[in-house]
């Protein structure tokens, strides 16, 4: 199983790394790792996310540190990261 990131993914990804390179880049590091180990995660236990309502078969696991979330989809062959959010900005504005 492999973990492939969607096109939709790019606007949080580029959030992430303006993030981690311009306003915190002594965390990126750490960012980097944390982000590592999630996707080690989902391809272990692909259910751990909570499902999201309305949305079959998307689920959503938050990275606490630092606050973000992948929102993917588990298929036979693969996990797709569906959206990466800032779980610090508004909730209102995210395209879930």
């Amino acid at each position: 199983m492999q973990i492939v990131y969607l096109e939709s993914t790019l606007e949080g990804l580029n959030w992430l790394l303006h993030y981690y390179s311009k306003v915190f880049p002594e965390g990126a590091a750490k960012a980097y790792e944390h982000r590592k180990k999630a996707e080690a995660i989902l391809m272990l236990q692909p259910d751990i996310g909570v499902r999201i309502e309305g949305a079959p078969r998307a689920r959503k696991y938050v990275i606490p540190q630092p606050p973000f979330s992948f929102v993917y989809r588990v298929k036979p062959d693969r996990i797709e990261i569906v959206y990466v959010h800032d779980e610090r900005s508004d909730p209102r504005k995210s395209n879930l």
